[in-house]
């Protein structure tokens, strides 16, 4: 890996190195890279396409309505709340 590249993965990463730490990069990356191919030797022949790793009962938990003792704990840093409810800016 060169240096353009470890630049730009910084700058893509809002991340700033020292140059010791840049020197690392290479070999990191590397390990990364490894571990990956070693990951892609597994059979994973019984394993369905997107099955969850944990169970689904934990997914499935009922629904608790808890009321809050502080609105004010929660509102103080809301851009804007009002009626008991926070606004947000329309997403299309």
């Amino acid at each position: 890996m060169d240096k353009k590249t470890i630049e730009k993965i910084m700058h893509l990463a809002r991340i700033e190195l020292t140059d010791d730490e840049k020197q690392e990069i290479p070999s990191q990356m590397e390990k990364i890279i490894n571990y990956i191919d070693n990951l892609n030797t597994l059979d994973t022949s019984g394993v369905l396409k997107g099955e969850a790793v944990f169970l689904k009962e934990m997914m499935l938990q009922p629904d608790r309505v808890e009321t809050f003792p502080d609105i004010g704990l929660l509102t103080e840093n809301a851009p804007s709340f009002s009626e008991g409810f926070f606004k947000v800016k329309k997403v299309l």
